[in-house]
C-alpha cells in the first residue's frame, strides 16, 4: 500500500515484509481461531458455559469472515448454522467454570500441538519464500 501511495520514494527495507504480514493477517487469525475451536471442543463436551460463549463468538466471527473476506457462501452458511444451533442450545451448557481450568484430553492436546507446529512451519516457509532471488543475466534457463 505504501509503495503504491508513494511511488517516488525509494523502497524501504522491511516494508515489503510488513505489507505481507498485513495482507496475510486475516488468514493467520482464521487459522488460530480454528485451533482455538479444537481446544474449546473439550469444554463444549463438558457442557461448560464459558466454552459455549467463546465458541459462539468465534463461529459468528468465522461466518462473517467467510462471507465478507472471501465471499464463500457455503462456509458462511455452515458457520452461521452452527452459531444458531449453539444459540438455541444455550440452556444445555449449565456448568459454570473458567476455561483455564479445563484440561483437554491428551489426544486433543496432541492435535492442537500438531496444528500449531504445522502453522509454525507454514509461517517459516512463508517467510523464506518472501525473499526474492537475484535475476539471471543473459542466457536461457
Amino acid at each position: 500500500m505504501v509503495a503504491v501511495a508513494t511511488p517516488a520514494l525509494p523502497a524501504m527495507r522491511g516494508l515489503d515484509a510488513l505489507e505481507r504480514v498485513v495482507e496475510e493477517l486475516p488468514e493467520l487469525t482464521a487459522s488460530i481461531a480454528g485451533v482455538a475451536l479444537m481446544g474449546l471442543a473439550t469444554g463444549l463436551s463438558r457442557r461448560v458455559d464459558a466454552a459455549w460463549a467463546v465458541t459462539t463468538a468465534l463461529m459468528f466471527a468465522v461466518s462473517l469472515y467467510a462471507a465478507l473476506r472471501h465471499g464463500h457462501v457455503a462456509a458462511a452458511v455452515t458457520a452461521g448454522a452452527i452459531t444458531w444451533a449453539l444459540l438455541l442450545t444455550r440452556r444445555a451448557f449449565y456448568r459454570h467454570s473458567r476455561l483455564i481450568d479445563l484440561v483437554p484430553d491428551p489426544r486433543v492436546a496432541v492435535g492442537i500441538a500438531a496444528a500449531f507446529g504445522i502453522a509454525l512451519m507454514g509461517a517459516l516457509l512463508w517467510a523464506v519464500s518472501g525473499r526474492t532471488l537475484p535475476k539471471r543475466r543473459g542466457g536461457r534457463c
